[in-house]
């Protein structure tokens, strides 16, 4: 197995001021920023960052709820390790045990989870 130093930086951008927070990362080498990108500017598209999931809505309800929720790879990141295959999850999100208004079987979260497959064998991503 191929070792590569690997940052995650997780995100959740609560107020447009939070952007400078992830300002600070762009030249982190190897790093995947992953989260709520519902409140981001566009510095990490413009950067040349490879993003996952372009204009893709992660709310559990899309037609009451817009959510950018993102696994997105660093320029130059590529050399190092790529993404394979990424998905959203939209099934098996609720649970009878979680309150819905005034029901039950509700999410745990509004936003859809994410994943992705992490390729390291740079044969496969050339």
């Amino acid at each position: 197995i191929k070792k590569i130093d690997l940052t995650v930086i997780n995100v959740q951008i609560h107020r447009p001021d939070d952007n400078s927070m992830i300002e600070r990362f762009l030249d982190v080498k190897n790093s995947i920023f992953l989260g709520d990108f519902t409140l981001a500017n566009d510095a990490l598209e413009e950067s040349g960052s490879n993003n996952a999931m372009i204009d893709t809505n992660t709310a559990i309800n899309s037609e009451t709820s817009f959510f950018k929720d993102r696994i997105i790879l660093r320029k130059g990141s590529r050399k190092s390790f790529d993404i394979g295959t990424y998905k959203i999850v939209r099934q098996g999100l609720t649970h009878l045990g979680i309150p819905q208004g005034w029901r039950w079987g509700g999410p745990a979260s509004e936003h859809c989870p994410v994943w992705c497959e992490i390729i390291t064998d740079n044969s496969t991503t050339e």
